[in-house]
């Protein structure tokens, strides 16, 4: 059948390329002078009324030309009609895709025309019509954000471990990808190992298991393996090729019900699980990571390994890469850096796709940036950008980090530059973000309470799978903090902040003047966040603070009526509400030395001692864990009371006659200390009266 005539058919029966379409005409002529060839194959319209171009091959030659043509076709439609791209749809419809498949997969994802391809298959005369679809468009070279690291002890298991990773990618038919070989000065600790050692050691205290202490392994060198990115296809493929057929099928069942961008993602665990790959520890790696541990003094970059394309493209240097490596390009969530000629088309399209899918949790700077990008455009068509932005998604660590580091370089607080040059390069005006006090910021325990569902441990989780968390915007909102951009005008030395899309003429500060103003205005809330999460920050990683809660006084300590050690302990457990917090009813007070002199509460020494403790500390009844072993609570109640007599009965309980008439001015100072207390950590009158009842149980006594 030739192709005259399977246009006839279609123009006879205009629904075997679309139900909702209605012929206008055949053979559409376009005036010579638009520059087309003069006549489209079929034109139609659909139930929207757009113009439908449809343009039939019936080769794999001219198959190829239909790419070219159809695009002509569809200016001359926008020039004759006065059509907009979004009026306008295109139909390829082709008995041969075979040469065709390829240009058209790549036009589909660069044309602003609505594109389909249809695949014409000839049966007795009938026409029968298939959707195509596209390939995966090709975007080049883009690094997968899923990185594994590597730790090993010495030069000689380095060397094995990288010929192993090699080896095994090789066999699994992964080509491109790159090693980024880090070597420490002096061999260090691995923060992920000691993270799972301090879990296995909490288990085995709940679970009355004594432990050893083993010197922590240390290692020399780090290895970050890193991919390009890889299509579901191409992961399938892999996962088969390397594991037992029911983990292919397990992987395959579990994206079944995923869009396309969350299957390659959750392919990356079945991926990248690779055995017999030599190391001597292994955590899970991101751009972030790599950039931390490059930050670290100690650390250097020994040398970067590239396999596949990244080692045939010559002309991509060891900077570029370490850039992409570090996450700058957009592979990473947290940095995107780019330079953008405006002027080119393509470029800026690029730039735009890049800043909403890097900002897409935080609706506020996208909308902001792409606005900052308009005007630029408008006004500097000619011009260069340079855009560099830190997104680190951190809410209450970004403050933290900061803080804690007394950082005024800015590395752990969220900004975006926008430099714009001429075409010199020299520098004509700067745009920039920061986060800005909004004067409506919660208490720390509100906060926690809306976000992390009261409790502490909840939030430090988030650091343990990389710290980002897609409500920052939100949870910075409610710390106090928002995020604005800035205008810098250097022609006329003025400053403007955008507030409602609207340029407004502001103070000159700097990003970490805005925060400092945050600091300033927000002493409480600060100190609270610092307080309850630097109780858990151990250096390298976030775990349960190691605290001694019991306390031995010692008989020489009573006998000089020293109760430094005890005042000293208790000082530190009211320093902040997080610790306060985290000892509550957990500290224990033995007496050691009066093992041969009778009962303690008995002993002149002992009870002079607890009542002068009594003067120094009012918060026993908060801290010390009524259940303790030394029995603590009772000792230091009987020592208010004068003993009558006491005798220990025959089943070896002991028998005590009482006089309390002057036990009131101990429980009044103790209750003050313990009401105190709970009002300080915020806690409820519920729990307040809970620590009551457990202290007069403890004692024996009716509440």
């Amino acid at each position: 059948m030739k192709e005259n005539e399977i246009r006839d058919l279609i123009c006879q029966n205009i629904n075997i390329i679309g139900s909702d379409l209605t012929l206008i005409d055949k053979e559409k002529f376009i005036p010579n002078n638009l520059g087309t060839r003069s006549f489209i194959d079929i034109y139609a319209k659909d139930r929207n009324n757009s113009h439908v171009l449809i343009e039939l091959k019936r080769s794999n030659q001219a198959a190829r030309q239909a790419l070219h043509e159809v695009i002509k076709y569809a200016e001359g439609i926008k020039s004759y009609f006065g059509a907009n791209d979004d009026e306008i749809r295109l139909i390829i419809a082709s008995t041969e895709w075979d040469e065709l498949l390829v240009p058209f997969s790549s036009l589909i994802h660069n044309t602003s025309f609505n594109l389909t391809g249809l695949k014409i298959t000839i049966t007795d005369k009938n026409l029968v019509t298939e959707e195509v679809i596209p390939l995966k468009y090709n975007n080049g070279r883009f690094i997968t954000p899923f990185y594994t690291a590597y730790w090993f002890k010495n030069e000689s298991s380095l060397n094995q471990g990288v010929s192993s990773i090699q080896g095994v990618l090789n066999n699994a038919g992964i080509s491109n990808f790159v090693l980024c070989v880090l070597e420490s000065e002096t061999p260090i600790v691995s923060p992920s190992k000691e993270r799972r050692k301090e879990v296995l050691l909490g288990i085995a205290k709940l679970q009355g298991i004594e432990t050893k202490n083993f010197a922590a392994e240390v290692y020399s060198y780090i290895v970050f393996l890193s991919y390009q990115a890889m299509s579901v296809d191409q992961q399938l493929d892999i996962i088969k090729k390397t594991k037992s057929i029911e983990v292919f099928e397990e992987a395959s069942s579990y994206i079944s019900d995923l869009e396309e961008n969350q299957q390659e993602d959750v392919l990356y665990e079945y991926t990248l699980d690779l055995p017999n790959i030599h190391y001597d520890d292994m955590e899970i790696g991101n751009p972030a990571k790599l950039s931390i541990y490059l930050l670290n003094s100690q650390i250097r970059l020994k040398e970067i390994i590239r396999n596949g394309f990244f080692k045939e493209n010559l002309n991509l240097s060891e900077d570029v890469l370490l850039q992409e490596l570090l996450g700058y390009k957009g592979n990473s969530a947290q940095r995107l850096f780019l330079k953008v000629d405006l002027s080119d088309s393509q470029q800026s399209n690029n730039l735009i796709n890049k800043i909403n899918d890097f900002l897409e949790t935080n609706s506020v700077w996208k909308n902001q940036v792409l606005q900052v990008i308009n005007d630029i455009k408008k006004s500097n068509l000619s011009s260069s950008i340079q855009l560099d932005i830190y997104h680190p998604r951190m809410a209450l660590f970004s403050i933290y980090y900061t803080l804690k580091n007394n950082d005024t370089n800015n590395n752990f607080l969220p900004y975006y530059l926008i430099t714009i040059n001429d075409n010199s390069g020299s520098t004509l005006n700067q745009y920039y973000g920061c986060l800005k006090e909004n004067f409506s910021g919660m208490t720390f325990d509100d906060l926690i309470n809306k976000h992390y569902e009261g409790s502490i441990h909840n939030l430090l989780h988030t650091i343990t799978w990389g710290g980002a968390d897609d409500r920052d915007e939100e949870i910075l909102d409610d710390a106090g903090l928002s995020y604005m951009s800035f205008y810098k005008d250097s022609t006329k030395n003025k400053n403007y902040s955008l507030i409602n899309n609207k340029w407004r003429e502001c103070e000159d500060k700097t990003i970490f003047d805005y925060f400092l103003d945050f600091i300033n205005q927000n002493s409480t809330f600060t100190k609270d966040l610092m307080s309850e999460i630097s109780l858990y920050d151990q250096g390298d990683m976030f775990s349960t603070p190691n605290i001694d809660t019991h306390i031995i006084v010692q008989r020489s300590e009573i006998e000089e009526l020293d109760t430094s050690k005890v005042t000293t302990f208790f000082k530190k457990a009211t320093s902040s509400k997080a610790i306060a917090r985290y000892l509550q009813g957990e500290i224990d007070i033995s007496i050691n030395g009066y093992d041969d002199d009778g009962e303690l509460f008995i002993i002149p020494a002992v009870r002079d001692y607890l009542r002068k403790l009594n003067e120094d500390i009012n918060s026993f009844f908060f801290f010390i864990n009524p259940n303790g072993v030394s029995g603590f609570l009772k000792i230091l109640y009987l020592a208010f009371t004068e003993i009558k007599s006491h005798n220990f009965e025959i089943d070896g309980t002991l028998s005590i006659e009482l006089d309390r008439s002057g036990i009131k001015p101990f429980f009044d100072h103790q209750f003050l200390g313990l009401n105190e207390l709970t009002d300080y950590c915020g806690m409820t009158n519920e729990e307040n009266k809970k620590i009551t009842y457990s202290v007069f149980e403890n004692l024996g006594l009716e509440y």
